[in-house]
């Protein structure tokens, strides 16, 4: 009889208690504000180097002690370094006397029509040598150094195509590493370059 009596009062209590109440309602997803990135512009420079190409300018030696066995082993190098390039690591010294300049050509950078900075070049390669010069176009760097060679450039590059060409001294390596600083950003490449030779 008493828990009959108290549903009434319950019931009384509650219809007070709803006009004073307030809620809340907590949505199961909130909306978080999002910023998209800043897409990041096209590059200003390409360069390619898909036709780079090692140009071995040997020279038969003459009065030179060695003289035909030198030559012979050359030759043997020779005629397998255009396939497989990584004999050239494997080179007898004389190769480096007989095939002592090498011509690194077939690199372009194209800047797309704009004029950009070229601060500096990185070049890396492996199994010592020199790097004589860099050319560009027809702007000579005198460079005479070992690997790395850092070259400092600071000239402006026209819109368009541009020629690189570099000269080294007694080197044996068959891949490099270019790094351009360029006035906005840093374009690096890495390549092995066919291989050929000139008997001059």
């Amino acid at each position: 009889m008493k828990r009959l009596m108290l549903i009434p009062f319950a019931v009384a209590l509650f219809s007070l208690y709803i006009p004073q109440a307030s809620f809340s309602f907590f949505p199961d997803t909130e909306p978080i504000p999002a910023e998209l990135a800043a897409a990041i512009p096209p590059s200003s420079v390409a360069v390619f180097y898909e036709n780079a190409t090692l140009t071995f300018l040997c020279h038969a030696p003459c009065c030179h002690h060695g003289g035909s066995s030198d030559v012979s082993e050359v030759g043997g190098v020779i005629s397998t370094a255009k396939n497989d390039p990584s004999i050239l690591e494997h080179a007898p010294q004389c190769f480096r006397r007989i095939c002592s300049e090498a011509v690194l050509s077939g690199i372009y950078i194209d800047n797309k029509g704009r004029d950009v900075v070229l601060k500096g070049v990185v070049v890396k390669w492996w199994g010592g040598g020199r790097l004589n010069y860099l050319k560009i176009d027809n702007m000579t760097f005198n460079v005479n150094s070992t690997s790395p060679a850092r070259i400092g450039i600071g000239v402006t590059l026209g819109g368009g195509i541009h020629t690189l060409e570099l000269e080294f001294g007694s080197i044996v390596s068959a891949a490099f590493e270019i790094t351009f600083v360029l006035n906005d950003h840093v374009e690096e490449t890495y390549f092995v370059p066919s291989i050929e030779f000139k008997w001059v």
